[in-house]
């Protein structure tokens, strides 16, 4: 018998209790359960990289993953190491809490060799305002097939990035980039030099390697 989520009984939804903004009398509102917001996320073909974490999400989100919708310009680029999964259950974390945003920022989150394929091998003509379109591009390197064209997306995607001031977090295997041997370049390599650096443990926690501090705040929505 599969395990019923204790926050909704199993029915998806929950109701709050809100103010209205402008009566300011009390109201109520039906929102989707985080349960429902987990599934909807893994299922989501701009969440690739998400994709088989199932129903999990993380208990907390560390502060470094906090994105200024309003003011994108103000979000610093990251470049991410340490667990993988640890990594992308935070992702997962982070995209449940924008998704059902009101303003519904778009959010892609991929492989490497995802960005080749879906932006430049599926078209004519690649351009890069096909990926400046998401208010924020995650993905990951350390692609394991061989691409000659797969260094030179992924320069330009940052790139591009840079210069529209749109955030994109790059999860990286090792902490050597010449180790990603299909996606390096020094190109890329002098780019992330303008990136923050952060490191993901196992258990959950993220520590800014640059700031030496460790500060996690309760996962909600």
């Amino acid at each position: 018998m599969a395990d019923v989520c204790p926050l909704c009984g199993g029915s998806g939804k929950r109701i709050f209790k809100s103010i209205h903004g402008q009566t300011e009398m009390p109201k109520t509102s039906v929102q989707w359960c985080l349960c429902t917001k987990s599934r909807i996320v893994s299922d989501s073909p701009d969440c690739r990289l998400l994709a088989y974490l199932g129903d999990a999400y993380p208990e907390k989100i560390n502060k470094e993953l906090v994105l200024d919708i309003n003011d994108l310009g103000k979000n610093p680029n990251l470049l991410i190491t340490g667990h993988f999964d640890t990594f992308r259950l935070n992702i997962k974390g982070v995209v449940m809490n924008y998704r059902f945003h009101p303003s519904q920022p778009r959010i892609y989150c991929c492989y490497a060799i995802d960005l080749l394929r879906n932006f430049y091998v599926k078209q004519e003509e690649f351009s890069m305002s096909d990926v400046e379109q998401f208010e924020l591009l995650v993905f990951s390197l350390g692609t394991k097939e061989k691409n000659l064209q797969l260094n030179t997306v992924i320069n330009q995607v940052v790139y591009s990035r840079l210069k529209c001031r749109r955030p994109t977090w790059v999860y990286m295997p090792t902490v050597q980039l010449n180790e990603c041997i299909q996606e390096y370049s020094s190109e890329l390599e002098e780019h992330f030099k303008q990136y923050k650096k952060i490191r993901i443990e196992a258990d959950g926690i993220i520590t800014d390697r640059s700031q030496s501090k460790n500060e996690a705040t309760n996962f909600s929505l």
